[in-house]
């Protein structure tokens, strides 16, 4: 079993750095997870905290059902692939696979077997007498994680590995890592700050804040459903659009108002009993922009948000609008070939259905 739990894990380094509060998490055996959060969060701590490249201040971390606090690296039966690829210059790229096993005195035959598998797997076989000098970035990457796989070993541990390559090269690895995890069946423990490897790459997603776990979920329950106003807004491409509204009810129906005076939206469905504590009060109303409209005729026209087209970012399948109201810049997906202009007056409207509600003073979701 290759299960990995943190218990109730704090770090404070030796400067008084508080840097992670009480992270208690669970990695089941074969799981794919991601640590997500922006530059600082933590979460390389959490991850070399599990390698034992660091000392917890307290708590426990278990890999395999063995606690590993005082165990070192060598000893934890783990493999981490750094941002930084950190190969031998002088050595090829077989001696850099070799290396680890060569180390721990492996036979040369079995050495020998497992470099080619591994090789193969990762579609490098003719790369094995090269130097890392004369192999691509991508290709290198590719040396690093298969320096790891060959070990065999009960959890990897990769620290934004694909942070250095370009956008293209990106999208290619990270269909070659979905692919080896499928084949390897491994434990993998994945850092990064890019939403976009978390949500295609991971079963399930950690997102970190200031040393803090603000959610553990799935990749749709996390865009889904977001815990937070932070989860909500880091989640999504654009993120989500977010504004203060009052909540009322009129006829039995409860409603959104917003400074203009018009009514923004119905609020999604939900029992009158749980939304009724916030009546009358100023939430946080929540809406990603593919579940917002724009109108491009008057205003006047019709109840909505008005605003002034301010940007227009058309990616070729779809273009993206943002909008100024009256509570700032609010993006809109639309279809490319809608007629759009700057400067012009819209009207946004919403679906009900795909409403979010947030708690204006805890930040926390209420719907």
């Amino acid at each position: 079993m290759a299960e990995v739990r943190l218990v109730h894990v704090h770090k404070v380094f030796d400067n008084g750095a508080h840097v992670l509060h009480d992270i208690t998490m669970e990695v089941g055996d074969g799981e794919f997870v991601v640590l997500l959060g922006p530059s600082g969060c933590g979460k390389t701590t959490v991850l070399r905290l599990i390698a034992g490249l660091e000392d917890i201040t307290t708590g426990e971390i278990f890999i395999g059902g063995r606690r590993v606090n005082d165990v070192p690296p060598k000893d934890r039966d783990i493999a981490m692939v750094f941002q930084d690829y950190a190969l031998y210059p002088h050595m090829t790229v077989y001696e850099n696979i070799a290396f680890g096993l060569r180390m721990r005195g492996m036979a040369r035959a079995e050495l020998q077997r497992r470099v080619v598998d591994t090789a193969r797997v990762l579609d490098i076989l003719d790369l094995l007498q090269r130097k890392p000098h004369q192999v691509s970035g991508g290709e290198r990457q590719r040396v690093a994680l298969a320096r790891a796989i060959v070990r065999e070993p009960k959890v990897f541990l990769l620290d934004e590995p694909l942070s250095n390559l370009d956008a293209k090269l990106r999208g290619h690895m990270r269909a070659e890592l979905h692919r080896l995890y499928r084949s390897l069946g491994a434990t993998i423990i994945y850092v990064t700050h890019d939403q976009t490897e978390a949500m295609t790459l991971g079963t399930r997603i950690v997102v970190l804040r200031d040393g803090v776990v603000q959610q553990v979920d799935t990749p749709r329950g996390v865009y889904e459903k977001p815990v937070n106003t932070f989860v909500a807004s880091f989640i999504g491409t654009p993120p989500m659009n977010l504004f203060p509204a009052c909540l009322v009810q009129e006829q039995g129906e409860f409603l959104l108002r917003h400074q203009d005076g018009g009514l923004a939206l119905p609020a999604a469905k939900a029992s009158a009993a749980h939304l009724r504590p916030w009546l009358g009060s100023t939430v946080i109303a929540g809406i990603r922009p593919e579940h917002a409209c724009l109108h491009t005729a008057s205003p006047a026209m019709g109840k909505g948000l008005p605003g002034t087209v301010e940007m227009v970012e058309r990616t070729g399948a779809e273009s993206f609008v943002a909008v100024r109201t009256g509570y700032g810049s609010m993006v809109v997906r639309v279809p490319p070939d809608l007629p759009v202009s700057l400067s012009s007056p819209v009207l946004l409207t919403f679906d009900a259905e795909h409403v979010h509600l947030f708690d204006a003073g805890s930040q926390m979701r209420i719907l």
